[in-house]
């Protein structure tokens, strides 16, 4: 394999352990704890292997060439291969985007962001903060203290241990931390379908509607969303009637849309390539 020569291409400098992605939402662990620098990785390996943080914004399949955009070193300004493109970092050297051939392409851009997982701990937190505020309403705290996760099905598995998490902390973190909010915390499930993971055979849908039931997680199943406010979710419940639900915090898995380097790759890819 020491011929193979590997260029690993990615906005961001390191490799994520996702499952471990709900434990930072709900502030647990602290981000360091679930990374490992890239290049950490790649200068044990006996190949050639270099790592550029950017981002790819074209494939061009017929041609076989990779289009990204970052921050380089204005020595790779006499590239001739290089083109125009707006670089949105703060340090900003002479070249901003580029184009390199490839012979084997490894598509794997992800889905689980730190970032989201950050948000969601910002989200959650300023929740707790706000219902302890002196002068809140017992309303004002229930609505503060309802959590909300849309979605259920298997792609949405990390929202699962996400709400795992947020009973394990709500249990066993709130009294110490928060004794005036103890025991006032609610987290809802929403999924439209008739149970979560409906693909699958019975025993892991079984499995996971009892472990939530044992949690006290309420799970709103043949439930839709029909619109969401500032301060509530608005739902379908399965007799068709509208109900609107005060919330806090909510969480969308209910579907991942498509990056956009990835819809326009698809569609450049030939017809007698495609099954």
């Amino acid at each position: 394999m020491e011929e193979y020569s590997v260029v690993v291409i990615s906005p961001k400098n390191y490799f994520l352990f996702t499952p471990l992605l709900p434990s930072v939402a709900v502030g647990i662990l602290h981000p360091c704890s679930i990374f490992q620098p890239t290049r950490h990785i790649t200068r044990h390996k006996s190949r050639n292997v270099s790592v550029i943080e950017a981002e790819a914004t074209d494939v061009d399949p017929t041609n076989k060439m990779v289009t990204f955009t970052g921050t380089f070193p204005s020595s790779d300004a006499l590239d001739p291969a290089l083109t125009g493109s707006t670089d949105n970092s703060e340090i900003k050297g002479a070249t901003s985007s580029t184009s390199i051939k490839y012979d084997y392409l490894v598509y794997a851009v992800g889905a689980e962001r730190l970032h989201d997982s950050e948000r969601m701990q910002r989200g959650f937190m300023d929740c707790l903060e706000t219902a302890a505020f002196p002068g809140q309403s017992p309303e004002e705290v229930d609505r503060l203290l309802h959590m909300v996760v849309v979605g259920g099905g298997p792609m949405e598995i990390y929202v699962f241990y996400f709400s795992g998490e947020l009973h394990d902390f709500l249990e066993d973190d709130l009294k110490s931390w928060y004794p005036e909010l103890a025991g006032k915390a609610k987290i809802t499930l929403i999924e439209a379908l008739p149970s979560v993971f409906p693909m699958f055979n019975k025993q892991p849908i079984t499995y996971t509607e009892s472990t939530f039931k044992e949690s006290e997680i309420d799970m709103l199943m043949k439930t839709m969303v029909k619109e969401m406010k500032e301060r509530s979710i608005v739902l379908q419940i399965p007799n068709k009637s509208i109900k609107e639900v005060p919330c806090g915090l909510v969480v969308w898995a209910a579907g991942n849309k498509g990056r956009k380097i990835t819809q326009d790759s698809m569609a450049k890819v030939p017809t007698e390539w495609t099954n």
